[in-house]
């Protein structure tokens, strides 16, 4: 009987000591499951302002993106209107280019009619210097002629 006693006592003793153990056990996973539970919950903290951060920055970029398509709408209205004015412009100006094309052509019309009139004028210019310097020869070749003849005569 005392050992039947003592096997009992051994046997609580054994399931005390693995008790134990077990409460030690679960109270350590306890304790890892508060602390898992506070810092999942600081980070869903943490997730939340940074997502009130990424809410606040998407909506000032919203912001500046909706002003910059105004101004860039405000400037393509601007430019528009500007090539319109600069079109019309263009139409005026190819109409003086035309004109002014019209009258340079008058010009060199006039300028190659002068230009043929002023080769004329130089041809029987020259015509005429030749024509002179064919009639000075002439004369000094007949002047020759005469005192040769005068020499001739006077020798004679």
């Amino acid at each position: 009987m005392k050992s039947a006693w003592s096997q009992v006592l051994s046997a609580m003793n054994v399931e005390r000591e693995e008790m134990a153990q077990q409460n030690e056990s679960l109270l350590s996973e306890l304790n890892q499951l508060k602390s898992d539970r506070k810092s999942a919950s600081e980070q869903f903290t943490s997730c939340q302002l940074e997502l009130e951060k990424a809410l606040q920055l998407a909506s000032e970029f919203r912001q500046k993106i909706d002003e910059d398509e105004k101004i860039k709408q405000d400037l393509l209205n601007q430019l528009l209107s500007e090539r319109a004015n600069k079109a019309k412009e263009i139409v005026l100006e190819q109409g003086r280019a035309q004109q002014a094309i019209a009258e340079a052509n008058n010009l060199k019309s006039e300028m190659e009619k002068m230009r043929n009139q002023a080769q004329d004028s130089v041809t029987r210019c020259q015509e005429a210097v030749k024509a002179k310097q064919d009639y000075e020869q002439t004369m000094a070749n007949e002047r020759q002629s005469f005192q040769q003849k005068i020499v001739s005569n006077l020798s004679n």
